[in-house]
C-alpha cells in the first residue's frame, strides 16, 4: 500500500471538510436569503420550483471516482488507493451529513407575534409583516437546503405583502398556536406532510374564500 498516497488523501479529505466548515459558516448566510427571495418569486408567479438532486449527484460522482480508484490500484497504479481513500472520505461526509452539526439558524430569525400582525426578523434579511386580517393564504413552503440552510418555511401571503418565516425561527410556538385560533378551517394535514418533505414544493393549509 502506498503510504505517501494514503496520507495525501487523508489531507485532501481534512481540506474537504474544513471547506464545508467554512461554506456553512460565512457563506450560507447570505446563500439563504437569496434562496428564500428567489423561491418566493416562483410562487408568486406560477413557475414550478423542480426539486434539486446535487446531493444525488454528489454521492454518483463520489462513488464512481472510488471505484475508479480501487480499480487503479489492483492494476498496480499505486496512486489509485488515494484516489479511493479521497473520494470514499467525501462519500462518508454525504452518509453522515444528517448527523453532522450544523449552525442553528433559528437564533437568528425572530417571531413577533401581536394582536395587529405578525412578523419576522433576520440580521440579513430585511423585515417582512403582515396584518392579521390582510392574510388571504397560508401556505408550508418546503425546499431542499436542509440541513445546512432553513428548509421549511411558513408563507403568509396577502394580496400586497406577505411574510416568510422559517418554522425553527425563535417565537414560532406563539405563531403555531394562533394558526388555529385565527384560521377556523387550518388544515393541519399538509403541514404535517410537508414535515416529511425534502423537495422544493408548496402546502396550502388555508385560503380566505372569494
Amino acid at each position: 500500500m502506498n503510504v505517501p498516497a494514503i496520507l495525501f488523501a487523508v489531507a485532501c479529505g481534512t481540506v474537504v471538510l474544513l471547506t464545508l466548515w467554512a461554506v456553512d459558516r460565512w457563506l450560507t448566510p447570505r446563500l439563504t436569503r437569496r434562496r428564500v427571495d428567489e423561491l418566493l418569486r416562483k410562487i408568486q408567479t406560477g413557475e414550478a420550483a423542480a426539486p434539486r438532486r446535487l446531493s444525488l449527484g454528489y454521492l454518483i460522482l463520489c462513488l464512481a471516482f472510488t471505484a475508479g480508484g480501487v480499480a487503479m490500484a489492483f492494476s498496480g497504479d499505486g496512486l489509485g488507493w488515494g484516489v479511493a481513500i479521497f473520494f470514499g472520505l467525501c462519500t462518508l461526509v454525504w452518509v453522515l451529513q444528517p448527523f453532522l452539526p450544523r449552525r442553528e439558524f433559528s437564533s437568528e430569525y425572530r417571531v413577533t407575534v401581536t394582536g395587529d400582525c405578525v412578523a419576522c426578523e433576520h440580521p440579513e434579511r430585511k423585515r417582512e409583516s403582515i396584518r392579521w386580517g390582510e392574510i388571504r393564504c397560508v401556505s408550508v413552503v418546503t425546499t431542499s437546503d436542509g440541513p445546512w440552510r432553513p428548509d421549511m418555511w411558513l408563507l403568509l401571503e396577502g394580496e400586497a405583502t406577505g411574510c416568510s418565516i422559517p418554522t425553527d425561527a425563535k417565537g414560532f410556538d406563539a405563531l403555531f398556536d394562533q394558526l388555529s385560533a385565527r384560521f377556523p378551517d387550518f388544515d393541519f394535514k399538509p403541514f404535517i406532510e410537508a414535515c416529511g418533505s425534502v423537495d422544493d414544493r408548496r402546502y396550502v393549509c388555508w385560503q380566505r374564500a372569494a
